[in-house]
């Protein structure tokens, strides 16, 4: 709570929403911060930025805040549906086979121990990961891999040791690549959706990832009662088919960051003509 003083809103954000004077402030606790002068320059630079943005984007921000204007957009409207239903999945697979560890073979506290483990090598891998390769494709891979090794640990016989011992560690991986998606996803949804509706679009994924958690259990509960690889197998689908959902999703990497409804359609037509170029 102490440090949330000391943390400002963003300009980016100010500027984009009209509001001129608390960016102004914003600018002024900066200087004052960082022990700078507020030359004429940063004066001038900062009239250009609410001139432009006033007469520019007027309009459309004005239009562009509302959680509706999320699906009147088709390109826009694509991302947030799709980046949800990532984030649901995510959720219900991460919390599912997380509840399951408990009837892993060998004890629980080592399982989950081992669980904690991988969830902090793979955080590490995916610093280097994201800044390397993106967001897009790796998260592709490892929700395919993901959604592999959980349906085949699914679908292993519990008839013999080594047969357990196999389940234990595709479903440990299996709930690795889950926390490999957590850890993309968030910075991902970030890129994907302009700044003028991020917030709403953030609101939404974390809705549907809420969701996810919620059923979690129940769907663990679904396999007490019906077969212990039924939340394997579902967990495994759901991961399948984010995974084709990728498909319909745009690389961020490289790409400027959008900051109203328009630049993403500027950015689609701009990949169309690159496209028809390479052809």
């Amino acid at each position: 709570m102490f440090f949330v003083s000391f943390v400002k809103e963003s300009l980016r954000w100010l500027y984009i929403n009209q509001r001129f004077n608390e960016a102004a402030d914003v600018t002024h606790y900066m200087l004052h911060f960082n022990r700078k002068k507020h030359t004429k320059k940063i004066a001038d630079c900062a009239d250009y930025l609410a001139l432009w943005y006033q007469k520019e984007h007027e309009d459309e921000e004005k239009s562009a805040n509302s959680f509706v204007n999320l699906f009147t957009s088709p390109q826009l409207r694509r991302r947030v549906l799709g980046m949800s239903y990532i984030w649901f999945t995510a959720s219900i697979w991460y919390y599912a086979i997380s509840f399951a560890i408990t009837d892993f073979i060998g004890s629980k506290y080592i399982n989950l121990a081992v669980a904690g483990v991988i969830d902090f090598l793979i955080t590490v891998a995916c610093m280097y990961i994201v800044k390397r390769f993106g967001c897009r494709l790796p998260m592709f891979y490892c929700l395919v891999m993901g959604g592999v090794l959980a349906i085949v640990a699914g679908c292993l016989p519990a008839t013999n040791l080594g047969f357990k011992i196999a389940r234990t560690v595709l479903g440990q991986l299996s709930r690795g690549m889950a926390h490999a998606v957590f850890n993309m996803m968030f910075p991902y949804a970030s890129d994907l959706l302009p700044t003028a509706v991020r917030a709403n679009g953030l609101g939404l994924c974390s809705a549907a990832l809420r969701f996810g958690g919620v059923l979690a259990p129940q769907l663990d509960l679904l396999g007490t009662y019906v077969s212990k690889e039924v939340p394997f197998v579902v967990c495994g689908l759901m991961g399948l088919l984010a995974a084709l959902v990728t498909f319909v999703l745009p690389e961020t990497r490289g790409v400027p960051l959008p900051e109203t409804v328009d630049d993403l359609h500027t950015q689609s037509k701009r990949r169309s003509h690159a496209a028809l170029e390479m052809r």
